[in-house]
């Protein structure tokens, strides 16, 4: 039992700003009952391997010995593996009889110490009036300690430190009241630094700074009250520039900047309150220019132009709310002009006409409300790229690098 609990603490812990959420799941509790008049060391309740309570013994399972009432009215119960038969925990002194049976005692009063199945021991803490007061310790099942840390009035409080089996530290930082506080630093199992960064009052602030594990700057940036703030950075792993960009309040703001891992600029623009603003620039990996397009408020609105990698143009028109609109031309690979008519609200609309990669006129095509009303065959060369009707073609940015 109480397990759950252990794992929420770690992870409460190993959780870098950037890296993990801070929410905490409450583990689920087996159903309360009033307390019968059980003899002393005897079985009461039986539990499969996720500490729900089940009618017989489950080999993958727990079971649950009740010890005594104490003079005072505590009640002692001890947890069993029953596989083995082997201690869970040591005996267990609480104060309310709905936990007498529940997953989760939740009225501990006095020490709580769990067992592996081998015999080693996993944690030890204790519980005042049903929550943790002063220091708590966890083991690997090989023995090795695995974390430590204090309590107060059922709150985190003071230095925390967790470490790999191998023995390297892994995380170690302060919390006052529940919250972290100051500086925190986290490894990889190789010794080597993970990241750094700093807290107030649980709140992420001043620099964050994150390596890979071969010790090569990965993520550097800045936070405010928990809010990312100024220009942030990101690597590959050789250390070439990934990412460039700035923040405000949490919201991309200003330039940003984008790199293929060879080192070629990949992506250029402006973000204003986290959507992109004005001119946005994209080049293929060769170098050469792959679209140029114009945003308002995180739409694409204006002249749009894309080219393929050899340099070639590919499509050239007009957004209005990120829906074509207007005169759209589009051409092949070779330079030669493919197709060119009128997008309404990003329906094809009005005459469209298609070339023969040889710059022969093919077909004109009739629209009206997208919908072909009259195909109109001028040439019957085979169409290299022959399309039924003419669908719309968005020239949304590609993907960035994920952040």
């Amino acid at each position: 039992m109480q397990y759950c609990r252990r794992l929420i603490i770690l992870a409460f812990i190993l959780s870098p700003s950037l890296v993990y959420t801070q929410e905490i799941n409450k583990p689920i509790e087996s159903a309360t009952i009033a307390l019968p008049h059980y003899t002393k060391n005897t079985i009461i309740q039986n539990y499969d391997k996720d500490w729900l309570p089940v009618d017989k013994t489950n080999n993958n399972g727990y079971y649950r010995k009740f010890l005594e009432t104490t003079p005072t009215g505590r009640f002692v119960i001890q947890d069993f593996y029953a596989k083995n038969n082997a201690k869970q925990s040591d005996p267990i002194t609480f104060t309310d009889v709905k936990d007498i049976t529940a997953s989760r005692i939740k009225s501990i009063d006095g020490p709580l110490v769990l067992w592996y199945r081998n015999g080693k021991k996993s944690s030890e803490k204790t519980y005042i009036n049903g929550k943790e007061e002063g220091t708590y310790n966890f083991w690997y099942s090989d023995g090795k300690q695995q974390a430590t840390g204090a309590y107060h009035d059922g709150l985190l409080n003071g230095q925390s430190i967790v470490w790999f089996n191998n023995g390297q530290k892994q995380a170690a930082g302060n919390f006052i009241d529940g919250k972290k506080n100051g500086k925190w630093q986290y490894w990889y199992d190789n010794g080597t630094a993970s990241v750094e960064e700093n807290y107030d009052n649980g709140k992420a602030i001043g620099d964050f700074r994150k390596w890979y594990s071969n010790g090569q700057p990965e993520i550097l940036g800045q936070f405010k009250e928990g809010n990312k703030i100024g220009i942030w950075q990101y690597w590959f792993k050789d250390g070439k520039q990934a990412i460039e960009e700035t923040y405000q309040d949490n919201l991309l703001s200003g330039h940003s900047k984008t790199w293929y891992q060879s080192g070629q600029l990949e992506s250029e623009g402006d973000y204003e309150n986290g959507q992109e603003s004005g001119t946005w620039l994209y080049w293929h990996k060769n170098g050469s220019k792959a679209i140029e397009a114009q945003y308002n408020n995180g739409r694409l609105d204006g002249l749009s132009q894309t080219w393929y990698d050899n340099g070639q143009p590919e499509s050239k028109g007009n957004y209005i709310a990120n829906r074509q609109n207007g005169v759209w031309t589009f051409w092949f690979n070779n330079g030669q002009k493919y197709t060119e008519g009128v997008f309404l609200d990003d329906e094809p609309s009005g005459v469209w006409r298609i070339w023969t990669p040889e710059g022969d006129l093919r077909e004109e095509d009739t629209y009206e409300n997208g919908k072909l009303l009259e195909r109109n065959i001028t040439s019957q060369e085979p169409l290299v790229e022959s399309k039924k009707e003419i669908e719309p073609v968005i020239t949304a940015p590609p993907a960035k690098a994920n952040n």
